[in-house]
């Protein structure tokens, strides 16, 4: 009986370290086709007060009826030697920015 108990008591344990291990690899599974599709996406480069950033348009478009919607909707040109967007802005405060719409948090 000892034996029978011990046995499925490692089986259960087994089962369950299997469940984590499919929950774990589909979580990053996830991630990778994210990262994929960003890599992927087009590459934007914005001149914020000076100072050079470079996202993509997924990122600028992660919210809808942004300021950034309404420029990449072809409206504006990018700068024609330098290929950014040029926004007349305090760049330090542009990472937070770009923070949130990556992430949707700050």
């Amino acid at each position: 009986q000892t034996f029978i108990t011990e046995l499925t008591r490692i089986q259960d344990s087994a089962q369950h370290q299997f469940e984590e291990f499919k929950r774990s690899k589909a979580t990053q599974q996830l991630k990778v086709r994210k990262c994929a599709d960003v890599c992927l996406s087009k590459q934007i480069k914005l001149d914020i007060g000076g100072t050079l950033f470079k996202t993509t348009e997924e990122t600028l478009l992660s919210q809808k009826d942004t300021f950034f919607t309404a420029m990449l909707s072809g409206s504006w040109e990018p700068d024609p030697d330098t290929g950014a967007y040029f926004i007349d802005r305090n760049a330090d405060k542009f990472g937070s920015i770009l923070e949130y719409l990556r992430n949707g948090e700050v």
